[in-house]
């Protein structure tokens, strides 16, 4: 049978239809993961730097880092952006990381962690490489708050060394 140039087109798009129809009633492709999108305007920024030397967590022990913490007023609601810079270090490029993490911690309340929630750096063998990581914590709301930098050290043995040194941390709140 030949189709005629009319009939074609007209099978050629139902195809198309009962095609995208079955996809998306659970064929084969899934649905995208769902994305945040906002914006936001910080109007003040708040950091500190520090000269401190080493700090080395026990192995999967998450620590405060030490000349990393600081309170400040949100004055209206809106986003808060934590800028977290670093020199990292560790004995085994391949096997250890340094994993980092930003909490915000309301006045009397519950500390929250930011997104991403970890943030792994590893950086090459025996090197201070320098690593930076920005943080966002989104819609927070007026009030007294404090960001607290946290870090947790991955060593593959015990003899390996997992550390940071001279960390800053730059504030965006409102």
């Amino acid at each position: 049978m030949i189709l005629s140039s009319i009939t074609k087109p007209f099978l050629c798009a139902g195809a198309a239809t009962l095609l995208l129809a079955a996809l998306s009633s659970g064929g084969a492709l899934s649905a995208p993961a769902p994305r945040v999108v906002g914006s936001c305007n910080p109007a003040k920024v708040k950091f500190v730097m520090s000269s401190r030397g080493t700090t080395t967590p026990a192995d999967g022990v998450v620590i405060n880092i030490p000349d990393a913490a600081f309170a400040f007023t949100q004055a209206k609601r809106g986003c808060v952006i934590v800028d977290f810079t670093a020199f990292a270090e560790v004995t085994d490029a391949t096997q250890d990381s340094v994993v980092i993490r930003a909490t915000l911690t309301p006045s009397g309340g519950t500390a929250f962690l930011a997104r991403p929630t970890d943030a792994r750096f590893q950086p090459a063998n025996n090197n201070f490489d320098i690593r930076t990581v920005q943080f966002l914590f989104a819609n927070v709301p007026p009030g007294t708050y404090t960001v607290r930098m946290l870090m947790a050290g991955n060593a593959a043995t015990t003899t390996d060394t997992v550390l940071i040194s001279s960390p800053n941390v730059v504030l965006h709140y409102n």
